[in-house]
């Protein structure tokens, strides 16, 4: 059995984070990703585009 698991983002929070929030949030992204790889549970990651603002 196979699982989808979405990341996100409220729009507009990411980018009113400070440089050094958004390398803690990648960070952590990365780390947890990493984990599940090496646990074999990791069967791919793509990013998705950000919604189209108006």
């Amino acid at each position: 059995m196979k699982y989808i698991c979405f990341g996100y983002l409220e729009p507009g929070k990411f980018e009113n984070m400070s440089e050094s929030e958004r390398n803690t949030v990648f960070d952590e992204c990365f780390s947890y990703n990493d984990e599940l790889r090496k646990n074999g549970h990791l069967v791919a990651e793509e990013p998705l585009q950000p919604p189209t603002r108006r």
